[in-house]
């Protein structure tokens, strides 16, 4: 698909939930759940992972990489 048809059929595909008010309804619906339940509780736990004390640092993710132990379970994890 070119570039000018991706756009074409993104602008038909913004026109259609401009004329249909259930299916912008449920649009905006799906994605605030997105954000409000996936996006929002990966972003505090990193970002209280990134503050253990009164500054943000690496410093919880450097002591967790200098274990070869905790490096594969990370990993791992990554992996699942």
């Amino acid at each position: 698909m070119t570039k000018p048809d991706l756009l074409s059929r993104t602008a038909a595909d913004l026109k259609r939930l401009a004329r249909d008010p259930l299916l912008l309804a449920v649009s905006i619906l799906t994605l605030c759940s997105l954000v409000l339940f996936v996006v929002y509780p990966i972003a505090s736990v990193a970002l209280q992972s990134l503050k253990p004390g009164e500054n943000y640092s690496f410093q919880a993710y450097a002591e967790t990489f200098k274990s070869a132990y905790l490096r594969k379970a990370f990993f791992n994890s990554l992996m699942m």
